[in-house]
């Protein structure tokens, strides 16, 4: 019993060998004929490379081999959208007077305010400059009050990381006129006051891919900082849709999303206004 065992295990081993020297020979027969190269190739040309940030922005930069440096790469946006907001909270106060009024209660302000937002942004390489336009459709006053907020606002991004599908980085907001509040007291009468113009610092981010033959997800979220101490701007909006394909002429996105902004203005101890909105939104992108 012995004997046919090992005789048995004998034929499988010397099978196995010419087994594996058939294999052998198949492999160096298709190492010559470049077999393993192209599927070699195949898989490597699947892991992306990490490129020159410097390059990508300015092809021919810093590349010796190309005798030419390109323009940096352009890019633009066109956006239109109406903000359906709601006045969520607003008051005006004079804490030396010991007044403090709500502006929906005791003003006759109205709550639901209509704003057409507009922006129009210019890229080159990794900066972008913006400027913003907000028109009331209905107006944010009453009888007894009045908010002048300025229409008009430019902006600056700079992306630390800019692909062709993803912005991510850093912006600064100034707006352009002093934001001012009438209102008509018993005893004052009517009173003007203004606050120092807003500006704002903050984070973006931006995801549009590029959707080829078919519609493609689209992405955009910021959020801003006051860093005017007594004008206090905060905002928070995110926004998404989808993109059409892409052309030679951009690509077009629609979106729906959300923003929600307070205000804070101060003027020493004799003037403080507060307010806090927040609104739905539908907007259409142009992107190029």
């Amino acid at each position: 019993m012995t004997d046919r065992t090992n005789a048995a295990i004998a034929h499988c081993s010397i099978a196995l060998i010419l087994l594996l020297a058939t294999v052998s020979a198949s492999a160096a027969q298709a190492l010559s004929t470049g077999t393993t190269g192209t599927l070699a190739g195949c898989i490597v040309s699947q892991v992306p490379s990490s490129g020159n940030p410097v390059q990508e922005d300015v092809p021919g930069l810093t590349n010796p081999l190309i005798p030419f440096v390109f323009s940096p790469v352009l890019k633009g946006e066109l956006r239109g959208r109406p903000i359906f907001t709601v006045a969520t909270s607003g008051e005006f106060k004079m804490p030396s007077a010991g007044i403090s009024i709500k502006l929906a209660k005791d003003l006759g302000f109205e709550e639901d305010v209509v704003i057409v937002d507009l922006m129009a942004r210019a890229q080159i390489a990794r900066l972008s400059i913006r400027t913003i336009y907000d028109t009331w459709l209905s107006t944010f006053r009453s009888d007894l009050g009045h908010l002048s907020w300025p229409p008009f606002s430019a902006g600056m991004d700079i992306d630390l990381v800019n692909t062709s599908s993803v912005r991510l980085g850093a912006n600064l907001d100034v707006y352009s006129q002093q934001p001012a509040f009438s209102i008509v007291l018993p005893v004052l009468g009517t009173t003007s006051i203004k606050w120092q113009r807003p500006a704002t610092a903050g984070i973006h981010l931006a995801y549009n891919p590029v959707g080829m033959g078919g519609l493609a997800p689209s992405l955009e979220a910021r959020a801003r900082w006051p860093i005017i101490k007594d004008s206090r701007v905060t905002e928070y909006e995110i926004a998404g849709g989808a993109t059409t394909p892409l052309t030679i002429l951009g690509t077009t996105a629609l979106r729906a999303g959300w923003r929600y902004t307070t205000i804070e203005l101060r003027r020493k101890a004799e003037f403080e206004l507060d307010l806090t909105w927040s609104g739905l939104f539908g907007e259409l992108v142009y992107l190029y």
